[in-house]
C-alpha cells in the first residue's frame, strides 16, 4: 500500500466516503418520517430498512476508518490557523466516533425492545442484551440525541467544506470529489 502524501483523496476513500453520506442522509430522512408512524406493517418495514442501513454503515465506516490508517489525509492548506486545523480534526473525530456508536445504540436499544435484527433480510444479528422496556426507551431517547449531535456535526463539515470551496477557493472540497482522486 502506499503512504504517499496526494493533494486529493483516493478513489477508495471517496466512494467510501459518498456512500457512507448517502446512507446517512437516508437515515436521516428514514427516523424522521418513521418517528410518527403508527405502529403497523410499514413502520416495521422501515424499521428493518432503517436497522440494515446502519448496520451497513457501520461495517463501511469500520473499512474506512482501517483504509484511512492505511491511507492518511491529504494534508490540509497551509494558510489554515492552527484552531481550524482542530476544529476540523475534532470535528472529525467526533462524526467518525457517532457514526460508529449510533448503529450500536441502534441494536441496543432493538435487542432491548425485544425487536430482532435482519440484515437485509439475509443476516439475522443475535440479541446483544436482554428484553428490557425500561431500557429500550431510554436507548431510543439516546439513539435520537446522538441522531441529533451527529446531524449538526455534519452540517457543520458540509459548511465548512462550503466556505473552503466559495468563500476561501481552496482544494479542501475538490479533493474529496470523485475524478480528483490519487492512486489509493
Amino acid at each position: 500500500m502506499s503512504r504517499h502524501q496526494s493533494q486529493s483523496y483516493g478513489a477508495v476513500a471517496q466512494a467510501l466516503h459518498w456512500a457512507i453520506a448517502v446512507m446517512i442522509i437516508v437515515q436521516f430522512g428514514l427516523g424522521y418520517y418513521m418517528e410518527d408512524l403508527p405502529r403497523g406493517p410499514q413502520k416495521l418495514e422501515l424499521y428493518d430498512l432503517h436497522s440494515s442501513l446502519g448496520i451497513t454503515i457501520l461495517a463501511l465506516a469500520v473499512v474506512r476508518l482501517l483504509w484511512r490508517l492505511a491511507h492518511p489525509a491529504p494534508p490540509l492548506p497551509a494558510h489554515m490557523p492552527a484552531w481550524e486545523r482542530t476544529a476540523a480534526q475534532v470535528t472529525h473525530g467526533l462524526i467518525y466516533a457517532l457514526i460508529l456508536v449510533q448503529p450500536v445504540i441502534g441494536l441496543l436499544q432493538s435487542s432491548a425492545a425485544d425487536a430482532p435484527v435482519m440484515v437485509w433480510d439475509l443476516i439475522p444479528l443475535p440479541a446483544v442484551i436482554g428484553s428490557d422496556e425500561a431500557l429500550g426507551e431510554w436507548l431510543a431517547g439516546l439513539h435520537t440525541i446522538v441522531g441529533n449531535v451527529l446531524a449538526v456535526l455534519i452540517l457543520l463539515h458540509i459548511g465548512a467544506a462550503l466556505r473552503h470551496h466559495f468563500l476561501l477557493k481552496d482544494d479542501v472540497l475538490r479533493r474529496m470529489l470523485p475524478g480528483r482522486s490519487s492512486a489509493t
